[in-house]
């Protein structure tokens, strides 16, 4: 499915199958669903959950809540203030600006954070924490046999 919000508040539901979902310019709801998909929040405050599947989850300039599912997923939240949770596969969360939360949640995953002051929570698994050039809080890297890099990228 090929799914495009518009101006307003949209609530977009890819359902089964591989989806391609954009939010459009105001605050949306996004269900990516089973199936590998790909979606952006474009503008707004949005919640993106991606579901089951291998997932591609891409916010914007707006604040950003995005959870995933099972599955090998990226996240990017772009440049808001996001809070960015991973699901049981190995996950990659990243952020370029802004006060972020990144959990890594189940899984070898790699949390990356860009500017701005950002708190980060690995979970289970052997992740790989990377913070940023921002004044960074809280750093919980969970159980497992973790990395954590403290210097900018």
């Amino acid at each position: 499915d090929k799914l495009n919000g518009n101006a307003g508040r949209d609530t977009l539901d890819g359902g089964s199958g591989d989806d391609e979902i954009s939010g459009g310019d105001d605050d949306d709801e996004m269900y990516g669903g089973h199936g590998d998909d790909v979606m952006n929040g474009d503008f707004g405050s949005d919640f993106v959950l991606g579901g089951s599947g291998n997932d591609q989850l891409f916010g914007n300039t707006e604040s950003q809540s995005t959870k995933q599912g099972d599955g090998t997923d990226i996240i990017d939240g772009g440049y808001g203030d996001d809070f960015m949770l991973g699901g049981a596969g190995d996950d990659y969360l990243k952020d370029l600006e802004g006060n972020n939360t990144l959990g890594g949640n189940d899984g070898n995953d790699r949390l990356v954070a860009g500017d701005g002051n950002d708190s980060f929570f690995g979970h289970d698994g052997d992740d790989v924490i990377i913070t940023g050039g921002g004044h960074d809080g809280t750093i919980e890297p969970g159980p497992g046999r973790d990395i954590v890099d403290g210097n900018p990228l």
